[in-house]
């Protein structure tokens, strides 16, 4: 539900975008919630972000261009991608993802 998943988006200060690549694009749905957030002003928070494709992933960087005119937006840790399941690399940059996540939130410097 759209409306319910971004006015859950304004309660938290840290947000994980994960989305697959469609058609060289963002998940239609992904796009949409991110146009949602910006039309809302959604500014201040911490994004990570995570990418999924088989051939090629691109998504991370083009969510982090739809979310570049917030003001006070920023990514935490680097993004993660996962080509089509993930395996365990992906499971440790996962992990790594949510550490520095973690780490953000208590100030800590990774």
């Amino acid at each position: 539900d759209l409306p319910q998943a971004v006015a859950d988006a304004f309660r938290y200060n840290q947000l994980v975008l994960c989305s697959s690549t469609y058609n060289a694009d963002v998940f239609p749905c992904m796009r949409a919630f991110i146009e949602h957030l910006a039309e809302r002003g959604y500014r201040n928070r911490t994004v990570a972000l995570v990418e999924n494709g088989t051939w090629a992933p691109v998504t991370a960087r083009q969510m982090a261009a739809l979310l570049e005119p917030l003001k006070g937006w920023r990514q935490v840790g680097e993004s993660v991608t996962v080509r089509s399941a993930a395996h365990a690399p992906q499971l440790a940059a996962i992990e790594g993802l949510a550490a520095a996540l973690i780490a953000d939130i208590s100030g800590e410097k990774q």
